[in-house]
């Protein structure tokens, strides 16, 4: 690794992960210590570990440490965008639109976030020990299912939205006298506020970093240790390092203290 790099990103997540504790402290969002400042230290200690093999690069410490800590990090801040989600449903009265409750979202993604979370740590750990290769290949596994989620979770997102701009063309058109009788949701339809809009971008613009940064990490991992991916410094720096950076900071911006703040 380039050792500028390296600090470089390091200190990037330092300073997002700084401003994410701040936030949460201001608006007591206190599950984004678990998941979003989580994500961060995580990073940090994987980035440290990049720039330790800048200057060892034969080192198995650093390489391990940031191999295993740049894969799991990224699991708790898909975490947080379910738990926003969840909340952005519940606050913006749209689970009428919505397949599921925003409670069985939450615990649903939740769920299979820990499952992968849980697999991705055993491949690690079996990875760091005498057994690479089929460490490598539970990782690769784990990944395949965050990856997976994270499809899913657009999916939902996008089902939801379609279902409630298609009730507003409903509700326009029978204000127009076009389309008479009953939507079968009644005729009062919730305004998604600006802040709530701007929370389904912020969401959306996070999750699609994510899910590039889990096509790369499964090509990565499926071409295994020695694979022309993983020995290509700049594919890992601007796939997966910059990638999670800007979901982070996307969520410093489209912070949910704010725009999910029930008592605005």
């Amino acid at each position: 690794p380039t050792l500028w790099i390296a600090v470089m990103f390091t200190f990037l997540f330092v300073i997002s992960t700084a401003i994410h504790f701040v936030q949460l402290v201001m608006k007591r969002k206190w599950y984004l210590l678990v998941t979003a400042v989580m994500c961060g230290i995580g990073e940090t200690v994987g980035w440290v570990g990049r720039s330790l093999s800048a200057k060892n690069p034969l080192a198995d410490n650093p390489f391990l440490m940031q191999i295993t800590c740049t894969i799991i990090a990224p699991t708790f801040l898909t975490a947080a965008n379910f738990i926003c989600l969840a909340q952005l449903i519940k606050q913006a009265d749209l689970e009428r639109y919505s397949r599921l409750s925003a409670r069985t979202y939450s615990w649903l993604f939740t769920a299979v976030d820990f499952t992968a979370l849980v697999i991705q740590a055993f491949g690690g750990a079996m990875a760091s020990g005498s057994q690479p290769t089929t460490g490598g290949n539970v990782m690769l596994i784990g990944i395949i299912i965050s990856l997976s989620e994270s499809y899913g979770y657009l999916l939902a997102l996008g089902m939801l939205i379609n279902a409630y701009l298609g009730l507003k063309i409903l509700s326009n058109m029978k204000h127009n006298n076009v389309v008479r009788g009953t939507s079968g949701y009644g005729d009062k339809r919730p305004e998604l506020s600006t802040r709530h809009q701007r929370m389904i971008l912020g969401l959306k613009l996070s999750t699609v970093f994510l899910l590039i940064r889990a096509f790369y990490r499964t090509a990565e991992l499926s071409a295994g240790w020695n694979g022309i991916i993983i020995r290509t410094e700049i594919l890992f720096n601007i796939f997966d390092g910059a990638m999670i950076v800007l979901a982070m900071y996307t969520l410093n911006v489209f912070h949910p203290g704010w725009l999910l703040d029930e008592s605005r």
